[in-house]
């Protein structure tokens, strides 16, 4: 548990923390400004990058899972050394 909250729950903290810094309004703002919804828009180079991302994250989360056959303390072990990398940068970040 320490490890989760050390590496993915305080980082996420820290982004919502960062992204409401300056209140409600001022988020809903700037999700509703024009770059960030062309970012969202079907055609667009960053809405493909952001799924390319998505199923990387998504397929190494299903990697991780298939390491059953060793013993428990390893499969413990690489678990929490492959936590890092199944986590999206931007959240980690």
């Amino acid at each position: 548990m320490a490890f989760l909250g050390l590496f993915l729950f305080v980082p996420l903290a820290a982004v919502f923390a960062e992204a409401l810094k300056k209140g409600w309004s001022a988020y809903l703002a700037s999700i509703a400004e024009p770059d960030a919804l062309a970012a969202n828009s079907p055609d667009s180079d960053r809405r493909r990058h952001s799924r390319a991302a998505q199923y990387a994250v998504r397929g190494r989360g299903g990697l991780g899972d298939r390491q059953v056959r060793f013993s428990a303390a390893r499969n413990l072990l690489t678990t929490l050394i492959d936590l890092p990398f199944s986590v999206s940068p931007v959240i980690a970040g």
